[in-house]
């Protein structure tokens, strides 16, 4: 239930209410309301139900009510073991930065560092700059002031973008004279943007996020089986 309720696509939710195991059908409320009530007597709880056993199995209640607290869960979690959507979205958070200092950004050399280079230090200052302008925009970032980290990720990113001779020289012995090739980096001093010309790797990733497919729920709800409060 936890699992459907926190599910999400590129860090954005999908609210999935809990659905009986029995039916493949989304919970009632007095299915739900009883679970509960025997998850609290075996000593189990999560925040995410009694959240939404808070707002009375309301879905549109919970999200307004725990949507933030959702958002803030869901980047913590998805940034602490990146997955093909993170690396998606990081690629293009750095992307940007490159954009706003004024750099010739390599597309295909970044993609095949975040497909290759997880754990290297450079790439997870990326990842984790990545996540802390996810937490900044999105949740209460912890009290943190917006202005002030808005300008602590832009001056990290500066120094990113000025620091990445290492990854340089690792693509290059991946593929000797990739760089050399001028249509394959975005100029952004220019109105043209090159098409890159390098051919896609066998190991280039497929960077596409991962969910729970609801596909199989059955049928929604019956109107007047919804607990409105």
């Amino acid at each position: 239930m936890v699992g459907r309720l926190l599910t999400q696509e590129y860090l954005f939710g999908k609210y999935l209410m809990p659905r009986n195991p029995y039916t493949n059908c989304i919970m009632s409320y007095n299915q739900f309301l009883c679970v509960m009530d025997q998850l609290r007597r075996q000593g189990y709880s999560h925040w995410a139900l009694e959240g939404l056993l808070l707002t009375q199995y309301n879905r549109e209640g919970f999200i307004k009510k725990f949507g933030a607290t959702v958002k803030k869960e869901i980047i913590l979690r998805e940034f602490k073991k990146p997955g093909g959507d993170v690396l998606d979205i990081t690629f293009n958070f750095i992307e940007g930065q490159y954009v706003d200092n004024n750099k010739e950004f390599s597309n295909p050399m970044y993609r095949w560092a975040l497909a290759n280079l997880k754990n290297n230090i450079y790439i997870r200052r990326w990842i984790d700059l990545c996540r802390d302008h996810h937490l900044i925009i999105y949740t209460d970032a912890d009290g943190k002031s917006y202005k002030e980290e808005v300008q602590r990720i832009y001056n990290v990113s500066a120094s990113l973008c000025d620091s990445d001779k290492y990854i340089r020289e690792l693509y290059e012995k991946e593929y000797p004279g990739a760089l050399d090739t001028v249509s394959h980096i975005y100029t952004y001093t220019s109105v043209t943007i090159l098409v890159d010309e390098i051919p896609p790797t066998d190991e280039t990733p497929s960077l596409h996020g991962f969910w729970l497919d609801d596909s199989l729920d059955g049928d929604e709800v019956p109107a007047a089986d919804v607990h409105t409060p």
